[in-house]
């Protein structure tokens, strides 16, 4: 019977890593690992991608509209991470999280997702002498953090895009 044991030790430590992680247990990972991979350039089959809103080019289809709310507070939730990462160091933010872009992402003609970019006004504070209030600001380097990051078509997943981690961009 000893002899077994290391065996089942390992299978349950296996288990309930498998249970801890989700990636290892939500199919959304993988879609967007595929996303990635076959729409670098270009997408190719299966994946396609519409942009269904942007800012700068004053797009807003009808197919925005019936997610739009979860959108923007999938971008507001995913902006409060800054405070772990960018907002670390010489940088504030004050929102609202501004939503940027948003491209639905097909899988076979089937929605399987967003890929979002948002954005919220900024300041650079490294050079100047904020001492914490917003009046302090003035003198700062003024622009926006933008990020990007993929939501799930059931807006119970968002993950920060790799390729577009939070930024300062000065002056925008």
């Amino acid at each position: 019977m000893f002899k077994f044991l290391p065996i089942l030790l390992t299978l349950f430590s296996v288990s309930a890593l498998a249970q801890s992680i989700p990636e290892l247990k939500n199919p959304f990972y993988g879609i967007v690992d595929d996303y990635q991979a076959n729409c670098a350039v270009q997408c190719t089959a299966p994946f396609t991608e519409e942009v269904i809103f942007s800012r700068a080019s004053k797009i807003e289809s009808v197919l925005l509209t019936a997610y739009k709310e979860a959108l923007e507070q999938a971008a507001s939730d995913q902006a409060q991470i800054w405070g772990d990462t960018i907002l670390e160091g010489d940088y504030v933010s004050f929102g609202p999280t501004r939503l940027d872009e948003v491209k639905a992402i097909f899988r076979s003609g089937e929605i399987v997702g967003f890929r979002i970019l948002y954005s919220e006004g900024a300041w650079f504070t490294a050079q100047c002498d904020y001492d914490g209030s917003q009046k302090s600001l003035a003198a700062c380097q003024a622009g926006r953090i933008s990020e990007g990051s993929f939501v799930s078509r059931q807006f119970d997943i968002s993950l920060t895009d790799g390729k577009a981690a939070a930024n300062f961009q000065q002056g925008i």
